[in-house]
């Protein structure tokens, strides 16, 4: 749809007529929030944050000017095109774990087949020895979030003097290792400096990072420090790599993920990256990501909800019939035999009617294993 505020050629996805109030689409299938359809996102996904840095990475592609981009009113941009002559999907995200919620599970629904996605954004690191500029890449994250009730006296608990006693922290998620690896290989060759480890992906920018202040009550001034002690591997503080790892784990082996995030904010010296080197590196390791995502290879086959139930159908259908079969057959032996036993004896070296329904079942035995679920490995 072109954008009636004036711009010529651009497309600007409005929201209207929609349906199913579970998971709302358009007449055309576009889904709610990020207006795509069918055909419209790759199998290999990039989120970024700002739309500029996602049109910056999209210039990439082998054919900018002839990509597919669509903004929708939500402020969500889809660059579609190649790089490197394999399909690929770059998607401004914005920022938070809702937003990279609204990424995942949208682009899912409206692609087939396995996915990798990808996460290239920026940071802070709590360690001091990693300095602004360097690429931290996830081997895993946990969630950080403000723990309201403990802000709520009558329903506190635990070590008033302890930030962790007003946030909460997850259980480490993975990243799928193997795109970690391939993206820190990667980097490196884009001669640049990567650091591995831990992320924490905060509900804020500012309490749930340790970031003070005198406006709102956040007991957070020893957070960062009380979560390297509880951490001792933890390289990043963000706002979006949890919920995309935790969604790749919940995917049903369909979504492979890692992220990349450049580091702006050195959280012991205070130190915050030029825009200059921002740009650069932008663009540097944004590559590299690209080739990362382009050289991680698919699965062939992965099987999806409507194929599992399609399967146990046909599979049930089929066995309902050879059941049907052989009550036939045993009810047109029994007919047989009592004939028999009224005619004159049997002979035993003629009586071939136990053996055969036998043989079916062997034979049905033998065409289930056809239906052996693929899996993704």
């Amino acid at each position: 749809m072109q954008d009636p505020t004036g711009q010529p050629g651009d497309k600007l996805f409005y929201a209207k007529n929609l349906s199913d109030a579970n998971f709302p689409r358009d007449p055309e299938g576009r889904v709610y929030h990020l207006g795509v359809k069918q055909g419209e996102v790759a199998n290999r996904v990039l989120s970024v944050g700002e739309a500029r840095r996602a049109k910056v990475l999209a210039d990439l592609m082998d054919n900018p000017t002839t990509s597919f981009t669509l903004r929708s009113t939500r402020e969500f941009v889809t660059h579609t095109g190649t790089f490197q002559g394999v399909p690929l999907t770059i998607i401004a995200t914005g920022m938070g774990t809702s937003m990279i919620d609204f990424v995942v599970r949208e682009s899912r629904a409206v692609v087939d087949g396995p996915m990798v996605f990808a996460r290239f954004g920026t940071c802070g690191t709590p360690q001091a020895t990693i300095p602004v500029g360097n690429i931290a890449v996830a081997g895993a994250s946990v969630g950080l979030t403000r723990n309201f009730d403990a802000f709520l006296d009558e329903h506190s608990s635990g070590d008033k003097d302890k930030a962790l006693t007003y946030y909460n922290v997850s259980r480490p998620c993975p990243a799928d290792s193997k795109l970690s690896a391939l993206i820190v290989e990667k980097l490196k060759d884009a001669g640049c400096e990567a650091s591995v480890g831990l992320n924490a992906t905060a509900d804020s920018f500012y309490s749930s990072q340790g970031r003070t202040g005198d406006y709102f009550v956040d007991n957070n001034a020893t957070l960062v420090q009380e979560l390297l002690e509880k951490h001792p591997d933890l390289v990043s503080l963000e706002m979006e790599t949890n919920q995309l790892l935790h969604l790749a784990a919940c995917s049903k082996g369909v979504i492979r993920a890692s992220a990349a995030c450049i580091v702006l904010a050195q959280r012991q010296s205070n130190e915050f990256l030029s825009t200059e080197d921002k740009s650069r590196l932008e663009v540097q390791a944004g590559r590299a990501v690209l080739q990362a995502l382009v050289s991680y290879p698919l699965p062939e086959t992965v099987r999806t909800h409507t194929q599992h139930t399609t399967h146990n159908t046909t599979h049930n259908t089929h066995k309902t019939k050879h059941t049907h079969q052989n009550t036939k057959k045993q009810t047109q032996n029994t007919t047989h035999k009592t004939q028999q036993t009224n005619t004159k004896p049997q002979n035993p070296t003629q009586n071939n009617n136990t053996t055969q329904p036998k043989q079916n079942q062997t034979n049905h035995n033998t065409k289930n294993k056809n239906h052996t679920q693929t899996n993704i490995t």
